[in-house]
């Protein structure tokens, strides 16, 4: 069993500075750093740092960013057995983060375009069995993406996709998922319901439902998340934490509720548990150096009681 991540690997460039510039104007920034990230590796090294065994399905480049990024798989003691290597840079982020911890993105996908479903299961006999939990993003191919979630949830695994960067997905891809996790601007880009408290949230969700997903949780920053089903709904509030860089927020939340429910943990304690993940990793900068341990979670919640 265990958690198994599909998806990109990247290097970020992060600028911090005062604001956001406006279209045509140059403004000087505060800081820059250079970390390790791409969605598929933040949401994979939550699940590792909350103690499941972790395994990553992907492609690097031969650049010298992708020997750091395979570093960073080896000290978090992520599998990457799978992840396909070709030549060419791998995947980049440039990043803007405001005083107030907001975040605006630019990913270039760089050796994430390349993964190739043929491969990743003629690879994987074996690998893919009841019990797994896999999570996936929209940094690599949808149609290779959907073939891989096919065979994941035909071989009997819970399929998790967190449709960022949000874009249409196929009715094949929605029947493949199990758990659909947008954010309140993910949901609405994909049903075009506008997405403001809890209730239009659940509106959304609905939506998505009758378009084949089995379940969404809708994570809605300091309001919390909430997750429906056909037969249930389960809202989360927030914890209260002091936010200073939400980079990698919802993915910490993605892995880091994977590997709770992966555990045997109910829909309602994953929830909780990847909230206060995703809470402690806004309290530091930075996408993979921001993502909390399971202890230091379980501290949250305990403390809060929420």
């Amino acid at each position: 069993m265990g958690v198994i991540v599909v998806g990109s690997l990247n290097i970020d460039l992060v600028v911090h500075l005062d604001r956001m510039p406006n279209p045509g104007e140059t403004l000087h920034g505060k800081t820059f750093h250079t970390y390790p990230g791409g969605k598929g590796l933040n949401q994979a090294v939550a699940a590792a740092r909350s103690s499941a065994a972790t395994s990553m399905i992907g492609v690097l480049g031969t650049d010298p960013y992708s020997d750091s990024l395979r570093g960073v798989l080896d000290t978090e003691g992520i599998n990457g057995e799978l992840i396909a290597t070709i030549e060419g840079p791998c995947g980049t982020a440039v990043i803007e983060v405001d005083s107030a911890g907001q975040n605006r993105i630019v990913v270039i996908p760089g050796a994430n375009a390349e993964l190739d479903a043929s491969k990743v299961l003629d690879q994987s006999v074996g690998v893919l069995r009841p019990g797994t939990v896999v999570v996936a993003q929209l940094e690599s191919p949808a149609n290779q993406l959907t073939k891989i979630f096919q065979h994941a949830q035909s071989a009997g695994c819970l399929t998790i996709l967190n449709p960022a960067p949000a874009s249409e997905l196929s009715a094949d891809f929605l029947r493949a998922i199990d758990i659909l996790i947008p954010n309140q601007f993910e949901a609405e880009l994909l049903t075009g319901i506008e997405v403001t408290d809890q209730k239009s949230a659940a509106f959304a969700a609905r939506a998505l439902i009758e378009q084949g997903v089995k379940a969404v949780i809708v994570t809605l920053g300091s309001a919390g998340a909430l997750y429906v089903s056909q037969s249930e709904e389960i809202y989360q509030p927030a914890f209260a934490v002091l936010p200073i860089d939400t980079t990698a927020a919802g993915d910490t939340f993605c892995g880091a509720f994977a590997a709770e429910l992966e555990r045997g943990a109910p829909i309602a304690s994953a929830l909780r548990y990847g909230c206060g993940a995703g809470a402690l990793a806004t309290t530091a900068q930075g996408a993979v150096p921001s993502i909390p341990l399971e202890n230091d979670i379980r501290a949250l919640i305990s403390s809060q009681g929420v």
